[in-house]
């Protein structure tokens, strides 16, 4: 192999090559610096009569969508940035040596989606990033001749400006510093068929109050679930046995609901569409049950009226009520995936969805709330810092390959 790619821990690789390049395990953030170095060992690149050396710096978004025999593709290029670090004549190695090391420098520009990954049946979409260097070696005839071997992708994030301040936020939120929630609330009126009285079912999504949510760091959130039963007497409400459900029961743990990330795409392809909302790329909580608290008390019976101003005093010898119940469930999750983006031939956007169910046809309890996701990052990160699962998420299918 006549290139190879090695990172920092990597640098005491005994594979032979001619030439190596170092560059850290990072995930860069757009408008920064790619700092690397080129490594030569002259012995070997004097027998493969390598004359130069060339790094590029490459970035596309291209989609494919197909139907039956047809086959659209589409590619719109991002960066494109070359460097000659090295060329015959110009740098030897220190006498007595055989190895030249040449540090690079190349740049970002300041606006670029980040690393994507798409593919269904048919539809494909993708960003990718990388480094590719580029020997000419002079062939008998003394003619250069590209050799084109090797094929470092980079990991790459919108740079978020005001990525410190929302985390700093996040953590003053999760430690009650500052009070800035935001609940989102939905109430339906469900019954066990279809006759009979309705019940009431509140369910209240609360999270932190921001409008933009960063990768990579623990998100609080709080999901609390009351029901009131159709009004009963309190004969019969005595009568209930205590072991038996009372219509509409509160789930008795989270794992009855469904907590998730889903990701919509929607992808162009030389004037042809295509959009996929279908994807859920995170299931929170449902591996890390153990890390998501709970609170569920017994159900209690409410006269009607019972706490509000205007109520008259019910002095029946059976006043009339309803039953009661509730349920919280509180834990974190962290967004470990690509960030929001639109470029002309790619966009992704997501939905925090959460369904609580009722028993009874159509009764169960959607809230679709839409996320606009961001990288957090204001500036390049090593990969070494980053885990990509924390909190009570139990997979992420979202991840970039060139995240990990």
């Amino acid at each position: 192999m006549l290139l190879t790619f090695c990172s920092p821990l990597d640098t005491a690789s005994t594979q032979k090559s001619a030439v190596s390049i170092h560059l850290p395990r990072t995930i860069y953030v757009s408008g920064c610096v790619i700092e690397a170095e080129l490594e030569l060992n002259f012995r070997e690149v004097r027998e493969e009569n390598i004359q130069e050396i060339r790094v590029e710096l490459k970035g596309i978004a291209k989609t494919v969508i197909g139907h039956d025999d047809n086959r659209f593709s589409e590619t719109v290029d991002l960066v494109q940035d070359s460097v000659t670090p090295w060329v015959n004549g110009t740098m030897y190695p220190p006498p007595g040596q055989d190895i030249l090391r040449i540090p690079f420098r190349m740049s970002l520009p300041p606006k670029l989606p980040p690393n994507f990954e798409y593919h269904a049946l048919g539809k494909e979409a993708y960003v990718r990033y990388a480094l590719v260097a580029v020997c000419e070696r002079s062939s008998s005839a003394g003619v250069l001749q590209r050799d084109r071997n090797i094929y470092i992708p980079l990991a790459v994030a919108q740079r978020d400006k005001l990525g410190t301040a929302t985390k700093e936020k996040l953590e003053a939120i999760s430690a009650g510093r500052i009070d800035a929630w935001r609940t989102h609330r939905v109430e339906e009126k469900i019954r066990k068929g279809l006759w009979g009285d309705y019940a009431t079912v509140r369910v209240n999504l609360t999270l932190p109050d921001l409008s933009e949510y960063p990768l990579l760091v623990p998100i609080p959130f709080v999901i609390c679930i009351e029901t009131t039963s159709p009004p009963l007497s309190r004969s019969k409400a005595d009568a209930h046995p205590q072991d038996k459900t009372v219509f509409p029961a509160v789930p008795s743990s989270y794992r009855a609901l469904e907590f998730k990330l889903r990701r919509h795409i929607q992808i162009r392809s030389r004037g042809d569409s295509w959009h996929d909302g279908s994807e859920t790329i995170a299931h929170i909580g449902a591996a890390a049950r153990a890390a998501v608290k709970q609170s569920i008390p017994e159900r209690v019976w409410i006269p009607l009226g019972h706490g509000k101003s205007y109520a008259i005093e019910d002095t029946s010898p059976d006043p009339m009520g309803t039953w009661v119940q509730r349920a919280t469930f509180w834990s974190t999750f962290r967004l470990d995936c690509s960030h929001s983006f639109s470029i002309p031939n790619i966009m992704c956007t997501h939905t925090l969805e959460l369904k609580v169910p009722f028993p009874g046809i159509g009764n169960d309890v959607h809230i679709q709330l839409p996320l606009t996701i961001t990288s957090g990052l204001d500036q390049p990160i090593l990969k070494s810092e980053v885990r990509l699962k924390g909190g009570a998420n139990e997979a992420v299918s979202g991840v970039p390959p060139a995240y990990v």
